[in-house]
């Protein structure tokens, strides 16, 4: 209760500029395998080249996060509409530990572009007089091992994600230095951000479809200033098509004639 009051604080009073994506953890366990996942605003794909190396593609779009701020005076509302827009690339490796035990670990980059949009109204009239906007570039490198437990009806996952973040071609439009600062957007280009990301990943269904919920949380490691969302749940399905559920589909077909 007390971390979703926080959370709420938070984007009332900031201009939330990063928020991390849903984690691939596919825990694939064959050759040809594939995996997918999709959220509200995400969408993961992966394959199993061989055993031993997967590959994944990540997307996240239009993922929106509104709030309103007033201020001391309840003179003026000013609404903050953050939006992240993301597709990263990666490949890894993979290993079987047991009949349902999975190690991966997978590295990969991405870009993407965020962007942050000020108004402001007065609380009396209701009219807007003045309105901020701030886009950029990103990119990132990240590095993520997973480990979990996969099976017919449940998938149980543990994984961290370590993400390198830069911005890149800043445009800003009715922003003053003092608000950039102010909102800790100032100078963001010339910085480099670094997160530490656990995750906790569960699906639960049967085979081919279970239901996906993640918990990731988001921590800045090296000290920068910068707005950022620190927990982010994500509901979602899971799709799985393995060649293990086929030959078993044939052998119980086989056993019954």
């Amino acid at each position: 209760m007390f971390l979703i009051f926080g959370i709420v604080i938070l984007l009332q009073s900031c201009n939330v500029l990063y928020i991390p994506n849903m984690q691939n953890v596919p825990l694939l366990k064959e050759k040809n395998e594939v995996r997918v996942s999709c959220g509200v605003s995400d969408f993961q794909g992966a394959y199993a080249i061989t055993n031993n190396i997967g590959v994944i593609i990540n997307g996240q779009s239009n993922l929106k996060s509104t709030s309103s701020y007033v201020d001391k005076e309840n003179t003026q509302v000013e609404d903050h509409d953050c939006q992240n827009k993301v597709l990263e690339l990666g490949i890894g490796y993979l290993n079987q530990i047991s009949d349902s035990k999975v190690l991966e670990v997978y590295g990969g980059v991405g870009f993407g572009k965020n962007s942050i949009k000020n108004s402001f109204k007065d609380d009396s009239t209701g009219i807007f007089y003045k309105k901020e906007s701030f886009s950029a570039n990103t990119f990132r490198f990240f590095v993520q091992p997973n480990i979990g437990i996969t099976t017919d009806i449940v998938d149980i996952a543990f994984s961290t994600r370590f993400v390198f973040l830069k911005f890149s071609n800043i445009d800003t439009l009715g922003f003053t230095t003092d608000r950039l600062i102010e909102k800790n957007l100032y100078g963001v280009e010339k910085q480099n951000y670094m997160f530490l990301e656990p995750a906790v990943t569960l699906r639960f269904g049967y085979k081919y479809v279970k239901f996906h919920a993640q918990v990731v949380s988001s921590f800045c490691i090296n000290n920068q200033l910068i707005n950022y969302l620190p927990i982010n749940i994500i509901l979602g399905v899971h799709i799985n098509i393995g060649r293990r559920f086929y030959s078993n589909s044939n052998r119980n077909k086989r056993s019954l004639d």
